[in-house]
C-alpha cells in the first residue's frame, strides 16, 4: 500500500506537470513572430503580455486541474478523507502553475520549438530524479542539491505525501508478517519528508517558483524584443 500509494501519487504529478509544462512550449514558439512585431510597435509591453497570457490560462488549468485530479484520485483508490483529497488538488494545481511558468522560461531561451523540444527533457529530468522518488531527499548527491531546490515536483510530492500518509496508524498489505513501516510518520522519515513543512515550506516555495520562473521569462523575452 504504501509504495502504490507512493507511486500512484507521484505519476500524477508528474503526468499533469509535464502535459501543463509541455503545452506551454508551441504556444509561446508559434506566437513569437507576432509578439515580436507588435512589441516594437508599442502595441504593448512584455509585462502586459507575460500577465494577459497567464490570466487567461488560470481558469482553465484550474477547471482541467480539478477534472484530472478528481477523476484520477477516486480511480486510484486514494485516501478518501475529503481533506486530503482537497489538499492533493491544490497540490497538484499549485505545481502545475509552476510548470507552466517554467515553460514559459524555457519558450523564452529558445530560438525555435525544435531547439526546446530538444532541450526540455535535459532540463527536466534532474528536477524530476530529485524530486524523493527515485532519490531520497536525504541523499540527493551534493552536486545536484540546487535541482532539488527548484524542482516543483520535489515541492509537490511532499505536498501528496502527507496528504496521504500523515495521522495513518496502519497500512494493508502487512498481513501474517512484520511491517517495516507501521505509522503514516514513519513513511514520511523515511522519505526524509515531513507534514510541519506543507505550508511552512512547499506550499510557499511554490509559489515563488511560479513568480520567479515568470519574471526570469519576463526578463529574457524584454532583452530579446529589443
Amino acid at each position: 500500500a504504501v509504495v502504490s500509494t507512493q507511486s500512484t501519487g507521484f505519476l500524477i504529478l508528474f503526468y499533469w506537470n509535464y502535459s501543463c509544462y509541455i503545452s506551454v512550449l508551441p504556444v509561446e514558439l508559434f506566437s513569437r513572430t507576432a509578439y515580436r512585431r507588435e512589441v516594437r510597435g508599442s502595441m504593448y509591453c512584455p509585462l502586459s503580455y507575460i500577465t494577459s497570457k497567464s490570466l487567461v490560462r488560470v481558469p482553465f488549468e484550474t477547471l482541467y486541474t480539478l477534472i484530472f485530479s478528481t477523476v484520477i484520485y477516486w480511480m486510484s483508490g486514494l485516501d478518501p478523507n475529503p481533506a486530503c483529497y482537497i489538499l492533493f488538488v491544490f497540490a497538484t494545481w499549485l505545481s502545475a502553475q509552476a510548470a507552466v511558468s517554467f515553460g514559459y522560461l524555457t519558450s523564452s531561451i529558445s530560438p525555435s520549438l525544435p531547439v526546446a523540444m530538444a532541450i526540455h527533457i535535459p532540463i527536466l529530468l534532474p528536477l524530476f530524479l530529485t524530486a524523493g522518488l527515485f532519490i531520497n531527499a536525504a541523499t540527493v548527491p551534493w552536486y545536484l542539491v540546487w535541482c532539488q531546490w527548484i524542482s516543483f515536483y520535489y515541492y509537490a510530492f511532499e505536498v501528496m505525501c502527507a496528504s496521504q500518509f500523515y495521522g495513518r496508524e496502519e497500512f494493508t498489505g502487512c498481513e501474517g508478517h512484520a511491517c517495516p513501516l507501521n505509522t503514516g510518520e514513519e513513511v514520511l522519515a523515511s522519505l526524509a519528508f515531513s507534514e510541519g513543512n506543507v505550508w511552512r515550506v512547499d506550499v510557499p516555495v511554490l509559489i515563488v517558483l511560479v513568480v520567479v520562473y515568470r519574471c526570469i521569462a519576463l526578463f529574457v523575452i524584454s532583452k530579446k524584443s529589443k
